[in-house]
């Protein structure tokens, strides 16, 4: 039988050996060897990094010119336009972002919840969810253009078509994939229904 003791380990009749030997357990070669390995490959991370920003400058400076700009120009030129005149711009961009995102992942959840827990919900509307996992939104486009024009409610629209199919399917997924123990578990708990 093999004992531990202290850092050695006493191997008995099981490898043949009745009188019994010490070997010596490994201390913290493991775990060395390990923080080695992790500052190799940080140090690798780094050099990556800085052989980038090396390269970025001999270039920018030796025969960029005007299509690779040096880093000096592209940080100033970054201050520049963080100082004023990209914040009204990318706000109207991504308005009908932060307004169809969290829309279609509301009705995104309750959708795939009514689909995963009602059959005849499922049979009804799942086709109509499934094609529109499918079906490219491009496609969609000028339907919507018609609709509503050029509109902040035709790009959220858009949005929304692109990201309702891809929460309900997931919310469906999830909940008809749960472990049926856990599901006893819930109820021997108390839980029932929508809980």
């Amino acid at each position: 039988m093999a004992r531990l003791s202290g850092s050695t380990i006493s191997v008995t009749e099981l490898e043949g050996n009745s009188a019994g030997r010490r070997v010596k357990a490994p201390t913290g070669g493991f775990k060395s060897a390990a923080r080695r390995n992790s500052t190799a490959v940080t140090m690798i991370r780094i050099g990556a990094v800085l052989a980038f920003f090396l390269g970025w400058f001999i270039i920018g400076h030796v025969g960029g010119g005007l299509f690779v700009p040096t880093p000096e120009s592209t940080i100033v030129r970054l201050v520049e336009l963080a100082q004023g005149p990209i914040w009204g711009p990318l706000l109207e961009s991504n308005i009908s972002r932060f307004i169809g995102c969290p829309a279609a992942s509301i009705l995104g959840i309750a959708l795939g919840s009514l689909l995963a827990r009602n059959t005849i919900a499922d049979r009804a509307l799942g086709f109509y969810v499934d094609a529109l996992m499918v079906i490219p939104t491009i496609s969609i486009v000028p339907i919507i253009v018609v609709a509503f024009g050029l509109t902040l409610n035709a790009r959220v629209v858009v949005v929304m078509l692109f990201v309702l199919p891809i929460v309900a399917l997931t919310t469906r997924g999830a909940i008809t994939t749960v472990d049926a123990a856990l599901l006893q578990l819930g109820l021997a708990f108390g839980s029932h229904g929508g809980r």
